[in-house]
């Protein structure tokens, strides 16, 4: 009986090192082919949220690659894994599980098998110009009853007591805290 087993061992420690190697080589396949596509744009989804960024999975081609935090814009981004969002802090804008995405293939290493991203606008990914940034007017402070800030400190508590814990992102120094 037990050279039964250790034939079952030893079977099922090669079949995990052929599964291995089929992703590796599978990887290998994908960057290869997306090595002569850097540059050209795609419309992917969102398929993983992580503090340093976004994975993209390319809608076309059913290829995985990563578009890093300090490619999603000039901000802070928290990330909140119970939600699976990045969320920027200045601007709101959030990067969820499963969002559609335009992206452009901005590098691709071969041997760690690796492709990167950069996030592109609908405009630029149809051929248009990027739309100007216009400046945003300040508005103008109001000001608050006692009754009203202590409303509001109350509620920020109950936040803290029931949100899922959070970890923050940076993108190589852009949207530092002054």
């Amino acid at each position: 009986m037990a050279r039964w087993e250790q034939y079952g061992v030893l079977c099922s420690a090669n079949e995990r090192r052929a599964d291995e190697a089929s992703r590796d080589v599978e990887a290998w396949l994908k960057s290869q082919y997306m090595r002569g596509r850097v540059g050209e744009q795609y419309l992917g989804r969102i398929t993983g949220v992580a503090p340093f960024g976004v994975f993209v999975t390319l809608d076309e081609l059913f290829v995985e690659g990563l578009v890093h935090v300090s490619e999603l814009g000039n901000d802070y981004f928290q990330f909140n894994e119970a939600a699976h969002e990045l969320r920027g802090e200045r601007t709101g804008r959030r990067f969820r599980l499963t969002d559609p995405i335009d992206v452009q293939v901005s590098r691709v290493d071969l041997e760690a098998r690796r492709i990167e991203f950069r996030l592109v606008s609908r405009r630029e990914a149809v051929g248009l110009p990027p739309e100007p940034q216009r400046p945003r007017a300040a508005k103008p402070a109001k000001p608050k009853t006692e009754q009203v800030e202590k409303a509001q400190a109350a509620r920020r508590e109950a936040r803290k007591r029931t949100r899922a814990p959070q970890t923050t992102s940076r993108g190589r120094g852009r949207g530092a805290r002054g």
